[in-house]
């Protein structure tokens, strides 16, 4: 079940891409490429897409074994969240 899609950012404010959480937020489920990219222990910044909320969270293992779904602990709220950044749609038709 899905619970959120968050904007996920590394502590020094690193943009790593939009995920989703479920299991109450506290399952978060990143690509491949990124998942090679977080470690367990690791401190991340999450902006949900469609409210205000923006929270640090840790990084405390891998959900049931699956190497891109991670269990994380929310550390805390935080009161600045990161600039939407605009985000350019190309539509191209093919023929």
């Amino acid at each position: 079940m899905l619970d959120g899609i968050w904007r996920v950012y590394r502590k020094d404010g690193t943009y790593l891409g939009v995920f989703e959480t479920r299991m109450g937020n506290d399952v978060l489920m990143l690509d491949e490429k990124t998942a090679k990219a977080v470690s367990i222990g690791d401190t991340l910044h999450m902006d949900e897409s469609h409210t205000k909320r923006a929270w640090e969270v840790r990084v405390t293992g891998n959900y049931r074994d699956r190497s891109t779904e991670f269990n994380i602990r929310k550390l805390s709220d935080r009161a600045e969240r990161y600039p939407d950044k605009p985000v350019k749609v190309q539509a191209t038709s093919h023929r």
